[in-house]
């Protein structure tokens, strides 16, 4: 039946390699997705085979990343650092991909996020979403230095009193 499938869904704590046993099941009995049968009654007459099958699937647990700074910015400043003490773990080695997004308050066209280039990370700012998007394969402690370079501009000759006030700056992490 081409519209069954097999859903695994982690709890929070299988990361890593994580197997799941199967056996065939002809359909001759039961109901497609009733987890009630037993399956240890197999060959002969049941609808389950004796053989097994195992599948291996990877889990890997999103990075952490922890960013708490107030940033002041006044008209005319340069692109000011928004939080250069954001730390960021992960057990694996490398990651792929990080996004900050001005997420409040956003004026396009005079906001802009920009980063100071690591290793193999390279970064585009898309302004009609107010996210710079970061990506590469490459180490955490590179990705930590991509981010805490993270920096807010604005051309606004009045960017307090435009849009709101404040603007929230988000990051999120691949």
């Amino acid at each position: 039946d081409a519209d069954t499938r097999v859903r695994f869904v982690p709890n929070g704590t299988n990361f890593g390699t994580n197997d799941i046993t199967f056996r065939a099941w002809d359909q001759t009995d039961g109901i497609n997705g009733d987890t009630s049968y037993d399956t240890t009654n197999t060959g002969g007459n049941t609808p389950f085979s004796t053989a097994t099958e195992t599948a291996s699937v990877y889990v890997d647990d999103t990075p952490a990343l922890v960013s708490a700074a107030t940033t002041a910015y006044t008209e005319n400043d340069p692109a000011t650092v928004v939080d250069n003490s954001i730390t960021l773990t992960d057990d694996s080695v490398n990651m792929v991909g990080a996004k900050t997004r001005i997420s409040a308050n956003y004026i396009e066209g005079e906001d802009v996020l920009s980063f100071t280039p690591v290793g193999n990370i390279t970064g585009v700012f898309d302004a009609p979403s107010a996210t710079l998007i970061l990506s590469g394969v490459d180490t955490i402690a590179n990705y930590q230095a991509a981010l805490r370079s993270v920096a807010f501009y604005s051309s606004s000759e009045n960017p307090g009193a435009a849009g709101g006030l404040t603007r929230t700056i988000s990051f999120d992490v691949d």
